[in-house]
């Protein structure tokens, strides 16, 4: 409020410092500083935001780890470890549980189940690997060609529960790891669509039915590793028409190749000194056998009954 002098009627100051250098600057100065303040709390935030799970979460998910891996938690040791990164000593602490817990998945303690979080239709326990047809077939991977991992995350696969792919019948190629030494019985049993199989280096024994019923099957060659195959391994594999076995094979397990109707030609190794009852039996179109050994190993073969197919085929010595 401003008053006005009688004499002159000029207004005057109604209170000191009121004028030109009073409140009425520093009024803006004050609001320049809570400004300031605001910005400042909101950079403040924004970089706690950025740099959160780079320095505070390690050091959460080390201690975390690091608990977990005392108390005998293996799984969630493995998990928090993994997020700490680099953060103090975590990667030893890692390699450490992920041990652990491989070694609780193959039975050396009381076993669980452990599923992949990259392929999660596969899942491990008691060493052995487990397949999950349905989530495979539900998934965007799921176009019928299978890798069977060498390593499942980090663990390593070594061996196949039973059946493992029995109907599996979307699966058009397989391919396995060099890891996996034998494959249990009934492993691809009734995969119909089946038409590539890849076989890995350290592969020793296939089992009983590995095969049997795989109808759209057509070519086969068995790895010189392959020590023994079960019998009835590719029973009823209609559309095979040719296999070659080339390994320290002495036994040919009965009905291995029975009903095998469209099989022409055969390639067995020198080793082979028993051939089981009907291993041949019902390949009305088997035309030549190619034997890697001489006219005299091969009379020496034990051939079992049942197996007239080989009297109506060409023997072709190939030592």
């Amino acid at each position: 409020m401003m008053i006005q002098t009688a004499e002159t009627g000029t207004p005057s100051e109604p209170f000191p410092g009121s004028g030109e250098n009073g409140s009425s600057e520093k009024q803006p100065a004050k609001n320049r500083v809570w400004i300031f303040l605001v910005v400042l709390a909101v950079a403040i935030g924004l970089l706690l935001a950025f740099l959160g799970p780079n320095v505070i979460a390690p050091a959460h998910h080390y201690r975390a780890g690091v608990t977990a891996l005392e108390s005998g938690n293996f799984k969630e040791a493995v998990e928090e470890l993994q997020l700490a990164g680099d953060y103090q000593d975590a990667p030893d602490l890692l390699a450490t549980s992920r041990q652990k817990y491989a070694d609780l998945l193959a039975g050396k303690e009381n076993a669980v189940f452990y599923v992949s979080s990259a392929v999660p239709w596969f899942s491990m326990k008691d060493g052995l690997l487990f397949f999950d047809k349905d989530r495979y077939e539900k998934s965007k991977f799921a176009d019928g060609n299978l890798t069977v991992p060498d390593l499942l995350d980090w663990i390593p696969v070594r061996a196949m529960r039973e059946n493992i792919f029995l109907n599996a019948d979307s699966l058009l190629s397989i391919t396995l790891p060099d890891g996996i030494a034998s494959l249990p019985e009934g492993c691809f049993y009734n995969c119909t669509a089946l038409t590539e199989i890849s076989f890995g280096s350290g592969l020793t024994r296939i089992g009983e039915r590995a095969f049997i019923n795989c109808k759209a099957l057509k070519t086969l060659s068995v790895p010189a590793s392959v020590e023994s195959i079960g019998a009835r391994a590719w029973n009823n594999c209609y559309a095979l028409e040719s296999v070659s076995l080339s390994g320290p094979i002495e036994l040919l397990a009965p009905y291995t190749f029975a009903e095998c109707f469209s099989l022409v030609e055969v390639s067995l190794p020198g080793s082979l000194k028993e051939i089981g009852e009907g291993a041949f039996a019902d390949c009305v179109s088997l035309k030549t056998v190619r034997f890697a050994g001489t006219e005299e190993q091969w009379n020496a073969i034990n051939i079992s009954e049942d197996n007239d197919a080989l009297a109506g085929a060409d023997i072709l010595f190939v030592p």
